[in-house]
């Protein structure tokens, strides 16, 4: 808790001793200032006669308001009386008053006598040398009465609160300046009436102060004799401003710059000396008041008297910054703050009782009931002040209104506390439908410094409920992707592949609910699903959720980017809404191709070449997910050189096939061609193709080519066959075989698909004709273009393994050609060459 405390020493609260001159009594019980103690009070008695010489009563000399200014304050209760005329003195100096005529300083007033009830300026019948003022109150013989200050300097000047101003029988406070002619007086606090009278520019008040004594008031106006209470009976020798009126008049002050004479009463009536003389002591200066006449003591509780000098303390409560205040009509607070702004407001308590202790205790903390946000903070009562000006949160201390002291500054007690707090969507509160009910505790403990009297109860400072409101917004929570993060929140999708997500939103103002939908701009996929919403309402301690759950399952076609733009709206305040983004990158097939031996191959006929080609998707994340959509199709394509120009041919060339694709290590697939070359396909220039594609066919194609050819004089064995076998296709005999084939070891073990060597190659040189080349290696042309699939080709000419759609048979050729550096297979038979002495010739015959 936070506590203002006095400052100064306590004096004896005055409610207090009393005085009378037609019959005084003294009365003990609860002080007008709300402290056990005594007031003065006095009963009108017509039947006393004595005036002021025989009676002394209670008195002062030497009046120290010998100046031009000076200020009057008294709390009075006046009482009943019969007399239409009778008029009390309060405190003054003035010894009679004659009978004259009066004039309304302004307005009308019914019958303006002196010291009745009407601001006048008055002439009197018997002018006197006596310079001096007076407070006195009359009127009490109607239900109200009045109160007033008479100025006497040739004339009287009288400035009144007003006829029937004052109620009878409850305590008032009146106050009164003087300020060389300015002339103020207050009811409560409240200026009644204020005006100037310029000639009336100063006074001498030497004479002997009285307090409730008989004065000759001359006649028509009574014995002057007051009828009612006093208490707190103050002179300043300056004019007071009504700030400091209003706070010094509820409590007791001290002894500080210009009040020269203050009656507290607190001491009650002691006995002087042995003589038994009564006195009654003004605090100032110590000085006894002798009275000389007393009736016999009477002691009986003063009524009411705290409901209007100790008055509770108030509390006020204002915005510093960010935030706004609102009064309900009930009376409430309600302080609204704004999502993200730091907001800043007190609470401001001021006991105009400068020695009452005041207490704000600290309030609770959510989710205790009444309590703060916890990320809020409840400054402290104290912090550090200026000079005798206290502010922020501390006390503000007492000022006497000297000169230096600031206008605004009141006696009393003040200390404010500040709740600072910034609303954050991320902070853990539920804002309830009016806001969060914040009830602070606070009281004034109210002290005396006598002990032998007794305090004030203890009282509670009321301060209206406070409602802390924001209005937040709806926000994004867990599992909704990207949470609150107003960032577009990218999820990669598979082709394939499910993909599932959750739009889950929260409102931490109770009875206040969201409608999820989808933007019809950019919509959502096709296919795709989004539940209906699902809602969960809020508690005192759990905020109001939504959700709607997304499915979807892209198909080949919606690879690539999808956008879901989801809007959420308040339904009972619709300008408040929120929106996420939800980018779905659905994973493009990319196909590459990850192993494929580029270089050029050279095949032989019946030995089998395979071509494999591992392909797989470009995207490392796709080769871990074991996707079929990411996997690979093959295109292969087959092309043959001619003269420098390719051409394509068929994948149904003799000894082509397609090999069965098959799933790879890199989560890919691996494509083979096939292809075992055939007699006929000898000397062959090839280019082969394979364009991979994915099999959703949107990525971009992978391509490779190789370039390939058909040796010419070589063979591979096939499965079953032997050199004897392979040397009747090629019409040669199996020693020639042997021969050609220098370190093939036993003839009866040849693994399948070992090149053979069918023959040999001679490089052509210029001259050369196939026929002489026939003649010179014991062949002939039929056999020499057998072997030589490409010459034939060349020349158009049919082969057994060759025939063109136009070739011409074997006989004709004489347009056969033959190009120097060019090899051409030479396949003979040995056995069957015979020589003489005029060469050698072979017997073999062409068939």
């Amino acid at each position: 808790q936070s506590v203002a405390s006095p400052t100064m020493a306590s004096t004896l609260r005055g409610a207090a001793a009393g005085l009378m001159l037609m019959l005084l009594r003294m009365v003990a019980g609860q002080a007008p200032a709300g402290r056990a103690g005594y007031a003065l009070g006095a009963t009108s008695q017509s039947s006393l006669t004595s005036d002021f010489t025989t009676l002394s009563g209670a008195v002062i000399s030497s009046d120290p308001t010998t100046a031009y200014q000076f200020t009057i304050e008294v709390w009075v209760k006046l009482e009943p009386v019969s007399s239409s005329t009778s008029v009390g003195v309060v405190v003054g100096g003035i010894n009679s008053v004659s009978s004259g005529t009066c004039t309304p300083i302004r307005g009308s007033c019914s019958n303006p006598v002196p010291l009745g009830g009407c601001s006048s300026n008055c002439s009197l019948s018997t002018v006197t040398s006596e310079k001096s003022f007076m407070l006195y109150c009359g009127g009490q013989n109607q239900a109200s009465g009045y109160c007033g200050l008479a100025v006497l300097n040739t004339k009287l000047v009288q400035i009144t609160t007003g006829p029937n101003s004052i109620p009878l029988s409850t305590w008032n406070h009146i106050a009164a300046t003087f300020d060389s002619g300015s002339f103020t007086i207050y009811l409560n606090g409240t200026i009644k009436d204020s005006f100037i009278f310029s000639s009336m520019n100063s006074i001498i008040a030497s004479q002997t102060l009285s307090i409730a004594s008989r004065k000759s008031l001359g006649s028509g106006l009574g014995y002057g004799c007051f009828s009612g209470m006093l208490d707190e009976i103050r002179i300043w020798k300056q004019v007071r401003n009504p700030q400091q009126i209003i706070m010094d008049m509820l409590e007791t002050s001290s002894k500080v710059n210009n009040l020269v004479y203050y009656w507290q009463f607190s001491e009650g009536l002691k006995i002087q000396n042995s003589t038994g003389n009564r006195v009654i002591v003004e605090y100032i200066t110590g000085t006894l008041m002798t009275i000389s006449t007393l009736p016999t003591f009477q002691s009986q509780p003063l009524v009411n008297g705290a409901t209007y000098i100790d008055r509770p303390a108030k509390a006020e409560v204002s915005v510093i910054s960010g935030c706004t205040l609102t009064t309900t009509a009930s009376g409430s607070i309600v302080i609204t703050y704004s999502l993200g702004v730091q907001g800043s407001w007190k609470v401001a308590l001021s006991d105009q009782n400068p020695y009452d202790s005041i207490y704000l205790d600290d309030p609770p903390v959510l989710p205790a009931q009444f309590g703060i946000p916890q990320d809020a903070t409840f400054g402290a009562g104290a912090a550090a002040c200026v000079g005798n000006l206290y502010m922020g949160n501390c006390l503000k201390s007492y000022c006497d209104g000297a000169t230096s002291c600031p206008s605004n500054q009141m006696i009393g007690s003040y200390m404010e506390r500040v709740l600072t707090w910034t609303p954050l969507n991320n902070a853990a509160w539920v804002v309830p439908a009016g806001g969060f009910e914040l009830r602070l505790s606070s009281r004034e403990v109210p002290t005396v410094g006598n002990p032998t009297q007794t305090p004030a109860p203890t009282r509670t400072i009321s301060i209206p409920s406070i409602f802390l409101f924001v209005q937040a917004y709806p926000e994004f929570i867990s599992p909704t992707p990207g949470g609150q993060d107003t960032a577009p929140f990218v999820i990669t999708g598979y082709i394939g592949e499910q993909v599932n997500f959750a739009i889950r939103v929260q409102q931490r103002n109770v009875g206040q609910h969201v409608d999820i939908v989808t933007a019809e701009d950019p919509g959502q996929p096709n296919l795709a699903v989004t539940s209906a919403q699902q809602e969960q309402e809020a508690t005192p301690n759990s905020p109001y959720i939504a959700q709607r759950s997304f499915s979807w399952t892209p198909v080949c076609q919606q690879a690539g980017l999808a956008r879901v733009l989801f809007l959420v709206t308040s339904r009972e305040v619709p300008s408040l809404s929120i929106s996420k983004l939800i980018h779905i990158d659905v994973v493009r097939p990319q196909p590459v191709i990850v192993n494929m031996s580029t270089s050029s191959r050279e095949m032989r006929v019946g030995c089998e070449m395979r071509m494999e080609v591992q392909a797989a998707d470009g995207s490392e994340e796709t080769r871990t997910r074991n996707n079929s959509a990411y996997g690979q199709d093959f295109n292969f394509t087959l092309w043959r050189w001619e003269n420098g120009t390719r051409r394509a041919i068929p994948l149904t060339t003799a000894g082509v096939s397609i090999g069965e694709a098959e799933w790879n290590q890199y989560n890919g697939t691996t494509g083979r061609l096939l292809w075992k070359p055939v007699r006929g396909q000898e000397g062959g220039e090839y280019e082969l193709c394979v364009a991979v594609r994915d099999r959703c066919h949107v990525g971009v194609e992978a391509n490779e080519c190789v370039n390939m050819s058909i040796a010419k004089c070589q063979a591979c064995l096939a499965a079953g066959d032997s050199l004897e076998g392979l040397a009747r296709q090629y019409r040669t005999d199996f020693l020639s075989l042997y021969t050609f084939n220098v370190g093939l070891g036993n003839p009866d073990s040849v693994m399948v698909d070992r090149p053979i060597n069918v023959g040999f190659l001679y490089r052509v040189k210029a001259g050369d004709t196939l026929d002489e080349l026939g003649r010179t290696f014991f062949t002939d042309i039929g056999s020499l273009l057998e072997v030589n699939s490409d010459i034939a080709e060349r020349n158009n000419v049919a082969t057994q393994y060759w025939r063109g759609p136009t070739a011409v048979e074997v006989g004709n050729v004489s347009t056969v050609m033959i190009f120097p550096d060019e090899d051409v297979c030479i396949v003979n038979m040995m056995c069957y060459v015979q020589c003489d002495s005029r060469g050698c010739l072979s017997s073999q015959t062409f068939v």
